[in-house]
């Protein structure tokens, strides 16, 4: 009776030990991301410090990515991703990230230092986000669809918050705002190390034979489709968050840059509620299933927005906020659970970084043709959740052919 007791109270505190943890790394990935869009926020403030004559306008975002894309590859090639423990990379690079970032306080009014010190900061996330979504599934990988469903939220809303400081004008100059996410990356860092890597990390070895081994298992049928589909989600999601602003300036009449911004925080702050709701759902229907609804719902406003009743255009994009980022989580579930145990983390690296290399092209492409297609600019992004769609859909299972 007395030993029945003892396992049951252990039970128990395991238990509250895993939930603790998971909400604490939840927290840290959204604490860690504002560095992806610190500077993005307060852009118009640090031009204003840079004597441009001779320069491009400035971009504080793009490099950022490319310097994202570099970061994930690396992990990915090498297997440091899977080779170390995944909470002290976490630390490290949130550490590093905050740094970089913090440095761009002190490069105000020089354009190249301040550019490659952001794509640092690029290179740093790549230890946080990608890192961040191996750690959580180590702690629970029954539950991965769900603690990835709210992972994503936190970076949805880590989108959307730029465009709410930018509409409620906060009075602080812009170095604080850039040293107060340095700071959060810094306790990001500290949260995650206290936490530490969960009771289902496995690891693989970062060794030459590593990239052979990531690329074999995408040999794996369930892993192409997964990847496929991945991509093609890519293609249309950050597009469309690079186009929210016109896209809400058109459906609303708005022309107040107070006002559209409030417009599109609340029109990419809501595919948080659809990741959450998506983690919970596919209990019921499956990853798969949750998947091919947000493809195939969003797919359908990107044909039908350029032809809806102006009436119901704010409407749409709310749906198409929601839809659009809600089978991020479901996607990087299926990835993971189709790689090889001790590869989940270069896998899903390497799928990051392949993806958001994809939405540079997408990007350049339907911000260079808005002003001469307008809205029909949104059928240039159908073909990404619509070969996602069918690679979820109809690929043809094959992976008995094919073990991990």
């Amino acid at each position: 009776m007395q030993l029945r007791s003892t396992l049951a109270g252990r039970t128990v505190r395991a238990g509250s030990r895993k939930t603790i943890s998971l909400a604490a790394l939840i927290a840290a990935e959204f604490l860690g991301t504002t560095l992806w869009f610190s500077a993005s926020a307060v852009t118009p403030q640090i031009a204003r410090t840079l004597d441009l004559p001779g320069h491009p306008p400035l971009d504080l975002s793009s490099p950022v990515q490319l310097g994202f894309v570099a970061g994930t590859l690396l992990l990915g090639f090498t297997g440091l991703g899977d080779g170390f423990r995944a909470s002290r990379i976490f630390l490290f690079a949130a550490l590093g990230g905050a740094a970089t970032n913090a440095l761009v306080c002190v490069t105000a009014g020089h354009y190249w230092p301040m550019l490659w010190l952001r794509a640092l900061t690029g290179v740093a996330l790549a230890g946080i986000y990608p890192i961040g979504m191996k750690l959580a599934i180590s702690w629970d990988t029954a539950s991965a669809r769900t603690i990835l469903g709210w992972l994503v939220g936190m970076l949805t809303l880590g989108t959307a918050f730029p465009h709410l400081v930018g509409a409620v004008s906060l009075a602080l100059d812009w170095r604080w705002v850039i040293l107060i996410s340095s700071v959060l990356a810094c306790l990001a860092g500290l949260i995650v190390n206290i936490v530490g890597d969960g009771p289902y990390l496995s690891h693989g070895g970062a060794n030459s034979n590593h990239l052979f081994a990531v690329m074999r298992g995408f040999r794996r049928h369930s892993l192409r489709r997964a990847a496929v589909a991945y991509l093609g989600h890519m293609w249309e999601l950050y597009a469309f968050w690079a186009l929210v602003p016109s896209l809400a300036a058109y459906a609303t009449g708005a022309t107040a840059e107070t006002e559209v911004a409030l417009h599109a925080f609340s029109i990419i702050a809501i595919g948080m509620a659809g990741c959450i709701l998506g983690g919970y759902l596919s209990w019921l229907v499956g990853s798969r299933g949750v998947a091919c609804l947000s493809l195939i719902m969003s797919g359908a406003i990107c044909l039908s927005f350029p032809l809806a009743d102006r009436g119901w255009l704010a409407v749409l994009l709310h749906a198409w906020g929601f839809f659009v980022v809600a089978d991020s989580p479901q996607l990087s579930t299926l990835a993971s659970e189709a790689a090889a145990s001790g590869r989940i983390g270069s896998t899903l690296a390497l799928l990051n970084g392949s993806g958001f290399l994809l939405t540079a092209v997408s990007i350049h492409l339907v911000t260079a043709l808005w002003s001469s297609m307008g809205p029909e600019t949104t059928w240039l992004l159908f073909p990404g959740p619509c070969i996602g769609a069918v690679a979820l859909l109809f690929g043809r299972n094959t992976d008995a052919a094919h073990p991990k």
